[in-house]
């Protein structure tokens, strides 16, 4: 009972409310990441997984109870509810509470890989899985690989709440095939990750997510310096067609390529739909 009542009270605290046509609806928070679904049948599942260890209630949308997990071990686990409405009905699954430990490899802190009933996200996966008071990060490596479904925008505070040393495969092919994300990548999406780069931190981060559009953000990078590590910016925005625009002339500003490797910043570009690759200083702050 005490678990319920915490949850409760954490929504309740975190909860915004404002009109719309005279009605009042909540507003997705910082404070809790919200998947929102496909239509989904009278008996279909939904399911995903978590390696992190922590705290978590799942509020899977459909009325019924809020589902506490203790998760005590960075093993990957998965999550799964079946859905009884008698249409098909698309629904709102909120995910709360916070981590308290995180896998040592490559497992990633949540992943919905390959879930083609993912539609929308919101919220902050930094609220749920923060950096720790050890310094520890999370990954999200392939955590919405192939979500072809996926429409909408990239929160712009997805990461709220990480910040710090990024650990190798952060964001490795975390949205690649995502296709149907649009609008911009958001200004300082990477702001709280700081220090040396890291091999893989962002290998095909955005791969084939051919409806972003506008520019690259200046500062999105702006938190690493030091020497570069090979495969850091391997295909990166690769195949982004929908991209416009030059590539910032400071996008680098911060880096050390004096011990410059190959693959460092393979096909970073290639196919996407920026102005030129090369625009004049683009890579003026890279030294060595």
């Amino acid at each position: 009972m005490s678990g319920f009542v915490k949850l409760i009270l954490l929504k309740y605290k975190n909860t915004n409310y404002e009109k719309v046509d005279g009605v009042c609806v909540s507003t997705v928070q910082e404070s809790e990441f919200v998947i929102t679904t496909t239509k989904i049948a009278s008996g279909g599942t939904f399911n995903f997984s978590i390696s992190a260890a922590g705290i978590f209630y799942i509020d899977w949308g459909d009325g019924s109870a809020v589902q506490p997990i203790n998760k005590t071990n960075t093993n990957m686990e998965t999550f799964s509810h079946t859905y009884t409405a008698s249409e098909p009905k698309s629904y709102d699954i909120k995910l709360t509470g916070q981590a308290t430990q995180y896998h040592t490899g490559s497992s990633p802190a949540i992943s919905f890989s390959n879930n083609k009933q993912v539609a929308g996200i919101a919220g902050s996966l930094g609220a749920v899985f923060p950096t720790l008071a050890d310094g520890s990060n999370p990954i999200f490596y392939q955590t919405f690989y192939m979500c072809t479904s996926l429409k909408g925008s990239i929160p712009p505070h997805l990461f709220t709440g990480i910040y710090g040393t990024a650990p190798a495969w952060m964001f490795r092919s975390m949205f690649e095939g995502c296709s149907g994300l649009t609008g911009e990548i958001p200004t300082g999406l990477f702001a709280g990750i700081t220090g040396t780069s890291v091999k893989y931190a962002f290998f095909n981060t955005f791969y084939k997510c051919s409806g972003l559009t506008g520019t690259i953000p200046s500062d999105l990078f702006a938190g690493f310096s030091g020497a570069l590590t090979s495969t850091m910016f391997t295909g990166t925005f690769r195949m982004c067609s929908g991209l416009s625009g030059y590539v910032p002339w400071n996008l680098f500003e911060n880096i050390d390529a004096s011990s410059f490797k190959n693959g460092i910043m393979k096909q970073i570009f290639e196919g996407s739909g920026l102005d030129t690759l090369c625009p004049a200083n683009t890579y003026q702050y890279i030294t060595g």
